[in-house]
């Protein structure tokens, strides 16, 4: 990660979830093991970097930001980036980042991030639609199909679910483990809807698919 991906993150979600939370006083740890030439940590932070963020930083709290040093594993990269970071609290301008582009990754990172923190600060977004199943009442597209090809198998093949032996147990795992003394080939699966039914979902991070698993209907099925 780099001075693109730690912008980014800062973008989508501290600043914004600083800025909700009003604070009276920043207090920045500032540990620079994400600093460029740092091996061990083995990220690619340069001191414009970390002079953007303190400069961020200082919007909040009428600029009232307190920076403790706590040290990195480079004595080179510690001095640089804390330089640069003492020159932006004396309010000198950052210098220019070679790079805004974050990294794949980097923006897989900071979008399953987003999923989750969204659901306790209003400021952020995109919201989880499955957050909203509990009040429609949804049905997982997984259990659908799996409920109605137990159905068929039965029919077709007198294949029928086996208990499984647990306490508790997801409804997805039902209609999983299946016997028959018979075997011959399946029957194709038909989903048939009589009334438009409300799908939705949540779109994996990084390809941004909607698949079974991730993906919710609403609405009656036969």
């Amino acid at each position: 990660m780099g001075d693109s991906d730690y912008m980014y993150a800062f973008q989508q979600v501290v600043m914004p979830i600083a800025q909700d939370f009003d604070p009276d006083l920043v207090l920045v740890c500032a540990g620079f093991d994400a600093a460029e030439g740092d091996l061990i940590g083995g990220c690619h932070v340069t001191p414009a970097g970390y002079a953007h963020m303190t400069h961020m930083l200082m919007s909040l709290a009428d600029g009232k930001v307190v920076v403790c040093m706590e040290g990195g594993y480079n004595l080179r990269s510690i001095a640089v980036s804390a330089l640069a970071v003492t020159r932006s609290l004396m309010g000198e301008q950052p210098d220019r980042l070679q790079s805004t582009q974050p990294s794949p990754s980097g923006v897989d990172d900071v979008q399953l991030v987003l999923r989750q923190q969204s659901k306790f600060w209003p400021c952020l977004s995109p919201k989880d639609p499955a957050s909203r199943l509990k009040q429609l009442k949804g049905e997982r597209m997984h259990d659908i199909i799996r409920e109605w090809q137990s159905k068929a198998l039965f029919e077709a093949h007198h294949m029928i679910p086996l208990f499984i032996a647990r306490n508790k147990i997801s409804k997805s795992f039902e209609d999983q483990v299946l016997a028959t003394s018979n075997y011959s080939e399946a029957r194709p699966l038909l989903l048939i809807f009589h009334d438009p039914p409300e799908l939705t979902g949540t779109p994996d991070p990084r390809t941004q698919r909607l698949e079974l698993h991730n993906t919710w209907l609403v609405g009656p099925v036969d």
